[in-house]
């Protein structure tokens, strides 16, 4: 344990009462009782052979004995007053012993923490600091480092962190404690971890932020595992994307198209007939071919809206939600002028698929009179509404684990894969609002490769 042991070393020896004050008064308080006792024995001495009356002593006699009365309260006062401020050194000798005590407790306690433990200072100089700390960042000489510009630091967008940034900084600044922030760090070598971090703030007698405590733990292989699970998730997506849009155009080159012909037979036959009876017959069926066309189209868009492949998202959506507008019978406001006519294809996939789910729940549960769907792009960043003014909800406190929810989880879990985000509000009786926020390049997705950050 680096700093904090020295101080216990150097303070753990009791004060020597040889060098101090109140020894100096302990001497001189007895040496004038001795000598004060010294003077009235002899003068006693001198005195023994009668006895006068008070009044018949003599002028010096008198002086004598005032002196040696204050010279005894004299040496009395300075024994009394060296016994209190020894006594006052020995307790506050035991009371710094106690604090050493909890010190070395404390010490031994940050000594055996599995993470990396530092004090800084608000000049973001280094205090003391754990043996992990030191292995972490590959610190021999911790008394002597500062926080200054010792390495590079990465938030999971790949963002770099400024000093200001920094959690110490930030719970220096405002006296609020940071938990458990993820960072991707530059340690040592050059090698690149994963950290968790969180910094608390301390303060001094007066109530002034003196120093902040970080506390770094090494979360790289939950970020692996992370990793590894996004990438999953984001192949099996993958792999119903693809699978979807094959059977997408399939019934729409080949079963569609057929239904067509066939409807268009059927349109010849019926101009053909020979009687009333049989031209009904015929316009039945053809009005049958023409209802399951429809549904193929319906769900040829429900697969992969091929508006969407050959269009882009901005005209996907304006057909979704017009589509359900129709449907539902209901009112549809969408706002889409400030999208771009095409987005990258994954972002345009998942932000299609979002919508059409939420579209779907107020489909389902919300009973609205109305929906709202709004999207731009703004610094780099999706951001859709969509609004309702149905039934509402509760919200779940997260909504990609909620069991009950599971529009609410299927959306959070296709945005997890690109780094998006689902925020939720609404009330029973009040409406739902979903506020979806993508980025569009692949590069700050969530579970990218630590190799794709910045260098």
């Amino acid at each position: 344990m680096k700093v904090l042991s020295m101080r216990v070393e150097r303070a753990g020896q009791p004060p020597r009462l040889s060098d101090r004050i109140p020894m100096r008064h302990l001497w001189f308080g007895a040496a004038s009782l001795v000598l004060s006792s010294a003077v009235a024995c002899a003068y006693l001495v001198r005195n023994a052979d009668g006895t006068m009356p008070f009044w018949g002593y003599r002028y010096d006699d008198v002086v004598l004995a005032l002196a040696l009365a204050i010279n005894l309260l004299t040496g009395a006062v300075l024994i009394v007053a060296a016994r209190r401020e020894i006594k006052s050194d020995y307790e506050r000798f035991t009371a710094q012993q106690e604090v050493l005590e909890h010190e070395r407790q404390l010490a031994a306690v940050l000594q055996h923490m599995p993470a990396a433990v530092c004090v800084l200072t608000p000049a973001r100089d280094l205090v003391m600091c754990n043996d992990n700390y030191e292995k972490m960042f590959r610190s021999a000489n911790a008394p002597h480092l500062s926080m200054h510009t010792d390495f590079d630091a990465f938030s999971p967008a790949g963002e770099l962190y400024t000093v200001d940034r920094w959690p110490c900084q930030r719970a220096l600044r405002t006296g609020e404690t940071i938990h458990g922030e993820d960072m991707l760090v530059s340690v040592g070598d050059g090698e690149r971890i994963w950290l968790s971090v969180s910094a608390a703030p301390t303060s001094d007698s007066t109530g002034t932020l003196s120093s902040v405590v970080i506390v770094f733990s090494d979360v790289s292989d939950r970020r692996f595992s992370e990793e590894a699970n996004t990438n999953a998730l984001r192949g099996v997506i993958s792999a119903q994307e693809s699978e979807r849009l094959r059977i997408a155009r399939e019934l729409h080159d080949e079963l569609g198209q057929d239904l067509a012909a066939l409807s268009i037979g059927l349109k010849s036959l019926e101009s053909t007939a020979p009687d009333a009876d049989r031209k009904a017959k015929v316009a039945g069926f053809r009005r049958t071919v023409e209802m399951m066309s429809k549904h193929v189209r319906a769900i040829t868009a429900d697969l992969r809206p091929l508006v969407l492949v050959d269009f882009g998202l901005r005209h996907a959506l304006e057909e979704l939600a017009h589509g359900w507008g129709e449907r539902l019978a209901i009112s549809v406001d969408v706002h889409l002028d400030d999208l771009p006519e095409r987005l990258p294809e994954t972002s345009e996939l998942v932000a299609y698929r979002v919508v059409q789910e939420a579209l779907t729940n107020v489909a389902k549960h919300a009973n609205a009179r109305s929906i709202s769907l709004t999207a731009r792009l703004n610094d780099g960043q999706l951001r859709i509404v969509v609004e309702d003014d149905g039934l509402g909800f509760t919200p779940p406190v997260r909504p990609a684990t909620a069991g009950r929810h599971f529009g609410l989880t299927g959306i959070s879990e296709r945005l997890f894969t690109i780094g998006g985000t689902l925020e939720v509000e609404s009330s029973p009786g009040a409406g739902t609002t979903l506020f979806v926020n993508l980025p569009m390049r692949e590069e700050v997705s969530h579970g990218r490769s630590l190799s794709g950050l910045p260098n």
